[in-house]
């Protein structure tokens, strides 16, 4: 399974990155500091759009 993480926080990202990378068959693939930027790295990452929800605080949805 590839993620991405999303959190505004670095220390959350870079913590929970270190937990997920632990886990078999989990690959953390990137991080992203709020929805617009996951979206943007999903695009360019695979050309492909995403359905999501996000609560950050950029209004992103």
């Amino acid at each position: 399974m590839r993620i991405l993480i999303v959190d505004d926080q670095r220390i959350m990202r870079d913590g929970i990155a270190i937990i997920i990378g632990m886990e078999p068959g989990m690959e953390v693939v990137g991080t992203a500091v709020d929805g617009r930027d996951a979206y943007t790295k999903v695009v360019e990452s695979t050309g492909r759009g995403v359905d999501g929800y996000s609560n950050a605080g950029n209004g992103w949805r």
